[in-house]
């Protein structure tokens, strides 16, 4: 622009954009014990296991900063996921438990629009069918 005092200058990459509540898929991590959601944004994300990779992954820097964790044992991983048209059905691997808590941040963030019920198995033991509290 010119004219008003303001000197002409090319676009710059300002980062990210702020992170928290927003647009994006959710993802449900632990903070003071509770359930907390956050937004994560990128390809594949309309897609439940590709959220639950991010999840066992773990919460960011940024997350892991402002304090959020997570109740899922390290090395858990989708060996399958399908659906029997209500609900999702899940089986993982890599752990030998998961707490009562683990399995509500995967219940949460697996569950799309139209399934809201996850059944889940660890290995060949069935973990029973989860669904994601509705005062979240």
């Amino acid at each position: 622009m010119t004219g008003c005092g303001i000197p002409a200058s090319l676009p710059f990459d300002a980062g990210q954009p702020p992170g928290g509540l927003g647009s994006g898929e959710r993802l449900f991590f632990v903070l003071d014990g509770r359930l907390q959601s956050v937004a994560r944004v990128g390809p594949g994300m309309r897609e439940p296991v590709s959220r639950l990779r991010l999840l066992f992954a773990g919460p960011d820097e940024d997350e892991t900063a402002s304090g959020l964790s997570t109740a899922l044992p390290a090395g858990l991983t989708v060996a399958s996921a399908s659906s029997d048209g209500t609900r999702l059905l899940l089986s993982l691997s890599g752990a030998a438990s998961i707490p009562s808590l683990g399995l509500r941040q995967i219940a949460c963030t697996a569950a799309e629009d139209d399934l809201f019920d996850v059944r889940i198995t660890l290995g060949d033991r069935p973990l029973g069918t989860h669904s994601c509290p509705t005062d979240l």
